[in-house]
């Protein structure tokens, strides 16, 4: 979970792609 808040906080974008994938 921290490593996707990291790479959220560099790239919201980018994460929100990939959150629901980690979620």
């Amino acid at each position: 979970q921290i490593f996707v808040a990291e790479n959220g906080a560099k790239g919201r974008g980018k994460a929100m792609q990939l959150g629901h994938l980690t979620l």
